[in-house]
């Protein structure tokens, strides 16, 4: 009985990792990025960072989120991504990505370059940075989380219910209702969901996992303890669920329409100011 369960448990690993296999590297490593931040949101952790805004952004009271999916990769996503990543139609270091039935977000996928550009266009005597660089290119993957984070906190609603035409960046990966996403990288990076908008809202407010449509995700910790987890595990392909998910999608009429507008490199902006101030001065 034992060797039969570890050949299944076996079987099982392999099937993930050769479903793994089919995320790009770097998307792999963004969609982990993506679940934290669901995470960080649906145990409230979010509204213990206050100290960390350090004066320099505002960071909103947001979770705990009682319903919040840990999302996971989509190939349909990821193929509409692809199309809409070359063509010269995205523009400015980071913008908002709106399609029939889709929404999204995008940004200069070198990061550190768009950094330079934004630090050289200062003008600010005694601010170098090739040194700033160095740092950057030694942490570039946490250095890409920070800006995420920062990005969604800085893009979070400012009011509710969210009007549809509301441009709110990587926030929108935040919506609880969402388990699917697809990204493409090139010289731009973009990521796509599903433009389905649960009534303008991005969670329901309360204890994390107590209100998942479908149950809660469990980890195994090292001593062998099993413990509950703040997401909700997504549901099946092929689902009730999932289908209504397509089908409320596949039914909304929106004009297509890339935000490349001065917005986006202020925002940008403000974001590179905050990397700069905490790599310069903490």
């Amino acid at each position: 009985m034992k060797l039969l369960t570890l050949i299944v448990l076996v079987c099982i690993h392999e099937i993930t990792c050769a479903k793994d296999d089919k995320i790009p590297h770097q998307g792999r490593f963004f969609l982990r990025n993506v679940n934290e931040a669901r995470k960080y949101l649906a145990s409230g952790l979010l509204r213990q960072l206050e100290p960390l805004g350090l004066g320099v952004i505002k960071l909103p009271p947001v979770g705990p989120a009682a319903n919040m999916f840990r999302i996971k990769w989509s190939k349909e996503l990821e193929t509409i991504a692809e199309k809409n990543v070359k063509g010269g139609s995205l523009k400015g270091p980071c913008g908002n990505f709106k399609q029939e039935g889709y929404s999204g977000f995008y940004w200069e996928n070198d990061l550190v370059a768009a950094m330079k550009r934004y630090i050289a266009g200062l003008n600010i005597s005694g601010l170098s940075f090739p040194t700033i660089e160095k740092v950057l290119k030694k942490f570039s993957s946490a250095f890409e989380t920070l800006l995420f984070i920062v990005w969604a906190i800085i893009s979070y609603p400012k009011q509710f219910p969210i009007p549809d035409d509301a441009q709110i960046g990587p926030a929108e990966a935040l919506y609880a209702h969402r388990f699917e996403i697809g990204c493409a990288f090139d010289e731009f990076a973009i990521c796509v969901m599903r433009d389905t908008k649960n009534n303008g809202t991005l969670y329901k407010e309360g204890v994390a996992c107590t209100q998942c449509p479908t149950h809660c995700e469990f980890t195994e910790n090292i001593d062998g303890t099993i413990e509950e987890g703040d997401l909700c595990v997504p549901p099946e392909p092929g689902s009730e669920l999932n289908s209504q998910m397509q089908l409320t999608a596949e039914l909304k009429e929106m004009q297509d329409f890339i935000d490349s507008g001065n917005t986006s490199f202020s925002m940008m902006g403000v974001i590179f100011v905050f990397v700069i101030y905490v790599l310069v001065f903490l």
